[in-house]
């Protein structure tokens, strides 16, 4: 198309003018931050979030399944099972836990077993506590508070590291967690029996923070009275002539137990803890036994007949004072331990003899 030079100018002009209304026109239409698909990708994540966090999320404890769980370890020896936390385990004893752990049984009296056998040791990071000792074992398992235990290791075969604390059977060794929450737990019971027999025990554990402190005690007295009657014959191969003698014997014993200790446990740490205990043991033995020997030889009429009387007295006293170290190594089931144990014993036995005869 020919153009006039004389109209050039303006008509370059008026078209210059038109396209800068025509860009400054999409500038006002379009979004300020529109920058292509990029940007609108990007605006249709936030509307995406934007009606996720407009949906109410539940609120409140969330019902956790798994009460235990086994850990990957390197440790042959043993199998460590996790005690994990939350609503399962809030409320739930150590028994409860220990029901979980398989090969273990706890019955609603609080006796465990292993394999169906009840020669079980069951240890608190390694050592004997006298909360788990003796009858007192079966009403703290019900009793302690699984919260305050990380692991349970279930050990067939113990080997020199727990010297002879399991008596050559599987021990259960429950590890404590390193700090707990502030609580404590306890229980008493008696029974009271004929001829003067009675049990009773109470024992308690209190946790708070990086320390605990747990007690025990327990009374026991039993009685056993018997009778017995024999008659021993003789026969002279040589005449067939028979001679009798008779015994008569009488027992009655009373054993006295009482058992106390306590223990404590501090964790400076997460790796360092240091623990006491000291306990006491002392048994009574009061035993009265009555013997009547009749000899009739070969006749009817006693030819010797005599009785004797001994009266037991025997007192029997232990104490053990035990304080220990542990270190605990970042490698599984690897740890330092050292023990100081004292453990003095008395015994005294007094015997009165006396013998009478009819």
């Amino acid at each position: 198309m020919h153009m006039s030079p004389r109209f050039a100018p303006k008509t370059i002009a008026a078209a210059i003018f038109l396209l800068c209304q025509h860009y400054s026109a999409q500038a006002q239409t379009a979004p300020p931050d529109d920058k292509g698909p990029a940007a609108a990708r990007s605006a249709e994540a936030n509307k995406e979030s934007a009606s996720t966090a407009a949906v109410p999320q539940p609120t409140g404890p969330v019902q956790v399944v798994n009460v235990i769980s086994e850990r990957d370890t390197n440790r042959v020896d043993r199998q460590v099972f996790d005690i994990k936390t939350g609503a399962a385990t809030a409320g739930a004893s150590i028994g409860d836990v220990l029901n979980n752990v398989p090969s273990v049984n706890v019955d609603p009296n609080g006796t465990v077993r292993l394999r169906g056998s009840e020669r079980v040791t069951v240890l608190v990071d390694g050592k004997p506590t006298a909360q788990l000792q003796g009858e007192n074992r079966a009403a703290a398992i019900n009793a302690l508070p699984a919260e305050n235990y990380e692991s349970v290791q279930v050990i067939n075969n113990p080997g020199a590291e727990f010297g002879n604390e399991a008596g050559g059977g599987p021990i259960l060794n429950l590890i404590s967690r390193r700090y707990t929450k502030p609580g404590g737990n306890g229980s008493v019971a008696a029974n009271v029996g004929p001829a003067g027999r009675y049990n009773a025990f109470a024992n308690g554990s209190y946790s708070a923070g990086y320390a605990s402190v747990n007690g025990t005690l327990n009374v026991r007295r039993d009685g056993n009275d018997t009778q017995t009657e024999q008659l021993r014959e003789r026969i002279d191969p040589a005449t067939g002539i028979v001679s009798r003698l008779r015994q008569n014997v009488d027992r009655n014993a009373i054993s006295d137990f009482i058992q106390a200790g306590v223990g404590g446990r501090y964790n400076f740490n997460e790796r360092d803890t240091v623990s006491a205990s000291v306990s006491v043991n002392q048994r009574g033995n009061d035993a009265r036994q009555d013997e009547r020997f009749t000899d009739f030889g070969t006749g009817q009429l006693p030819l010797t007949d005599y009785s004797t009387r001994r009266n037991v007295d025997g007192q029997a006293r232990n104490y053990e004072l035990v304080t220990g170290f542990e270190r605990r190594f970042p490698t599984d089931g690897e740890t330092f331990k050292v023990d100081l144990r004292h453990r003095p014993t008395t015994t005294s036995t007094t015997t009165l003899p006396s013998t009478r005869r009819w």
